[in-house]
């Protein structure tokens, strides 16, 4: 993290900060490096930049639009909708590796509880590269909205499968199914957030929804180790995922394919 720190100096500045602040010169040579970058002439961005120095709002003003009249019911959908992502998903995370070290013995003899915990551990965790992929694939074809609550549903219906812990093959498959649904869900939700607010208050809208999906993270290992039984959190991540269901649905309007504001 700190070598990162020395990235810092190659970072471009923001052009609307910079005309916020009435640097002018200065967003224009950010503009003509994008340009260059990318093989097109400066020209093509409509050359000279326009519009005089706005004023700058402050936090509070910027706060205060997510929960004006015509931000305040995707704002709050958002909310609920990233505390369940976060929760969801680091509680299934966190309790695969109790719940395999707490199932029945398994059918294979040759294995210890220690070499399941392993295998699913890892199993799992590669599950997560198809999730991004299925995300990927189905916010272009079906949109935002209908993958998250897809997804979310998948992962609420496999996570009540887990409940079944008799056969090893089965509840590793439901876990990898779990894993791979949660983990596109992160995907669909990062992509539609900044989607459906207006620049000037993007990235506060993105990072309020993240500073409660880390709200929801801290609670977590709490949740997932308060109960004597394993079958208890897992019941919870699930109705977690499938009231998340609703919630992706109440979301206003679909970005797929519409312009930035």
């Amino acid at each position: 993290m700190v070598s990162l720190t020395f990235l810092y100096p190659f970072v471009p500045e923001s052009p609307r900060f910079l005309l916020q602040h009435g640097r002018k010169e200065e967003a224009a040579a950010v503009l003509r490096r994008m340009a260059a970058k990318n093989n097109t002439e400066y020209e093509i961005l409509n050359g000279e930049l326009i519009g005089d120095r706005v004023d700058v709002q402050g936090p509070k003003e910027v706060f205060s639009q997510l929960l004006s009249p015509t931000y305040k019911t995707v704002t709050i959908v958002l909310w609920i909708i990233w505390v369940s992502n976060a929760f969801a998903y680091y509680g299934i995370v966190l309790v695969t590796p109790q719940y395999f070290k707490t199932r029945p013995s398994s059918e294979h003899e040759e294995w210890t509880v220690e070499q399941e915990i392993f295998i699913t551990t890892f199993v799992t965790s590669l599950a997560e590269f198809p999730g991004l992929f299925i995300t990927a694939y189905g916010v272009d074809k079906i949109g935002r909205k209908k993958t998250q609550a897809g997804l979310f549903g998948v992962c609420g219906v496999a996570a009540l499968f887990l409940l079944y812990d008799k056969n090893f093959g089965f509840s590793t498959f439901t876990a990898i199914i779990a894993r791979m649904a949660i983990s596109g869900v992160f995907a669909a939700t990062y992509l539609y957030t900044p989607e459906a607010y207006p620049t000037r208050i993007r990235s506060t809208g993105l990072g309020v929804c993240v500073a409660f999906s880390r709200m929801a993270a801290l609670s977590t290992p709490y949740v997932a180790n308060m109960f004597e039984s394993i079958h208890v959190p897992i019941v919870l991540y699930s109705l977690t995922c499938l009231g998340a269901v609703f919630a992706s649905m109440l979301l206003p309007a679909e970005t797929l394919k519409q312009e930035l504001k």
